[in-house]
């Protein structure tokens, strides 16, 4: 949710994004697509900074992103989700000269999967991360890491797309993480569950 506020001060927009998800549980493994962004997560970002929302409303939202992304978290480690399923009947129609279905011609459909976000964490402890180049001009690539104590995060932009700024990113990021945690810290919760 830190990365996609993030995105959202400097460019203004909430824009497609998707996590890296390992697929262990089949055989052979392979990597999945969880899509993070969802209404839930663009409602917390577009509240963030707005002073007309409460902090209690701002925690609210902040928690249930994180409920919906781990929903689809669940859902997409179990070949439960769309996105693989979409690719495959693309690949399928390309490779047997099938006519392409007309979904795949609709806007909304190439919006919903134009990523400009791409992230990927690194559940073990690494001294380094590494890093992917972006998909496409205009996009971000995410590698991160979270401990119990730090987070590190490599993050990668084409430099020639003037549009996008790792730096600015970055310490948007930072700043992000800081009013974040301000946030959880003024509305802690009650062992009753009351702010």
């Amino acid at each position: 949710m830190a990365i996609q506020l993030a995105y959202y001060r400097i460019h203004q927009q909430c824009c497609a994004s998707y996590e890296a998800a390992s697929m262990r549980l089949f055989r052979k493994g392979r990597l999945g697509v969880i899509l993070s962004t969802s209404s839930a997560s663009a409602a917390f970002v577009k509240s963030f900074d707005d002073p007309k929302k409460q902090n209690s409303e701002k925690r609210n939202l902040l928690e249930n992103a994180i409920k919906v992304h781990m929903w689809n978290t669940n859902m997409e480690i179990r070949g439960r989700t769309t996105f693989g399923h979409f690719l495959g009947l693309k690949v399928q129609a390309i490779e047997n000269n099938i006519p392409m279905p007309d979904i795949y011609t609709d806007t909304s459909l190439n919006k919903a999967f134009n990523f400009l976000l791409s992230t990927s964490q690194v559940a073990f402890k690494a001294a380094c991360l590494g890093s992917a180049v972006p998909e496409k001009l205009n996009s971000y690539d995410f590698c991160y890491s979270v401990t119990s104590d730090n987070f590190t995060f490599v993050v990668s932009a084409w430099k020639s797309c003037k549009e996008n700024n790792v730096v600015r990113l970055i310490q948007t990021l930072e700043d992000t993480l800081v009013d974040m945690k301000m946030l959880l810290e003024e509305t802690k919760l009650e062992p009753d569950g009351s702010t």
